[in-house]
């Protein structure tokens, strides 16, 4: 009988493979990391030291997270959570911090940050009630929740600001740029000295306009995004370069309306009359079925009502 080549006992065990294995593929998993966001394994939470210029932080979560003396200088920040982030000493020279929720983050004075952000971080932490803001550039910044209590925002560029629930009472708001600027449930009174055109935005921001006659108003450059305006009457109102994505305007009466520019991406506009009205508009998902057109309707270049269920008269 041929002898075995096999030994009668291993010099390892199964355990030791399975360690062995689990072993490989977290170095796999580190090294996977590593190649593919430039992170090190453990960052997000503990980014303390780390340079993160050119490092592809989309989807990163940073809130809570740890990044005294990151280097974060040049970074577009607009889509990565901070909320409550330690950036003490960290630099954020040139960073764009558009749109981001700067509270609860903490900073001091080594923190290097462009002077724009560290006035939005003091208003939305500390507050800016009765102060002087005027003519300042606030352009896309959030100040959600924000206490500006009889601030003087004259003149202030707040194009593309973020005003959720923003308390604005007594405020001075003459003459500031609020094109595009999220004005649903912002807080305003009597005193709150504001352009009519901003005033009604905020209106129908916050409290829809179903059914009410909004017949030539001027709502161009106005952020709309998923208002109400189902059955309201827009015969010749002006909403070029709109925001109005996610929109309801079922029934709406549109007639002879200027939506040229408008951004109208999902926008409900079922059974709407558009006779007459400029439509040279992004109507990506938009749903026309059942709306009326007529030969004056101007549509996009190569766009077919037809295709969408609008039918004409």
């Amino acid at each position: 009988m041929k002898k075995s080549n096999i030994p009668a006992s291993l010099p390892f065990s199964i355990q030791s493979v399975v360690l062995g294995g689990a072993i490989l593929i977290m170095l796999g998993l580190l090294i996977w990391t590593i190649l593919t966001t430039g992170l090190p394994f453990n960052c997000p939470p503990d980014c303390r030291e780390v340079d993160l210029r050119g490092k592809d932080l989309i989807k990163k979560d940073f809130s809570n997270a740890d990044l005294r003396g990151a280097n974060l200088s040049g970074m577009l920040l607009r889509a990565t959570p901070l909320t409550g982030a330690d950036l003490r000493g960290a630099n954020l020279h040139q960073a764009d911090l558009g749109g981001l929720d700067l509270r609860e983050v903490q900073l001091d004075a080594s923190t290097q940050i462009d002077d724009k952000w560290r006035l939005v971080w003091e208003i939305v932490n500390q507050g800016g009630q009765g102060r002087n803001l005027r003519g300042t550039d606030l352009y896309s910044a959030n100040l959600e929740q924000a206490d500006l209590r009889n601030a003087d925002l004259r003149g202030a560029n707040l194009n593309w600001a973020y005003l959720y629930q923003t308390d604005l009472h007594g405020a001075k708001l003459d003459g500031a740029i609020l094109e595009f600027a999220y004005l649903a449930q912002v807080k305003l009174d009597q005193t709150t000295q504001i352009d009519d055109k901003w005033r009604l935005v905020a209106e129908l921001m916050s409290h829809g306009g179903r059914g009410r006659d909004l017949s030539g108003v001027d709502l161009s450059y106005a952020n709309l995004f998923e208002v109400d305006l189902s059955e309201a009457i827009l015969r010749g109102t002006d909403l070029s370069q709109s925001h109005m994505d996610n929109a309801n305007l079922t029934g709406a009466r549109l007639q002879g309306a200027n939506l040229s520019g408008a951004s109208l991406s999902g926008a409900d506009l079922q059974d709407a009359r558009l006779q007459g009205a400029n439509l040279e508009a992004w109507l990506s998902s938009a749903n026309l079925t059942g709306a009326h057109y007529n030969s004056d309707t101007i549509w996009p270049d190569k766009f077919d009502p037809a295709e969408t269920g609008a039918v004409t008269e």
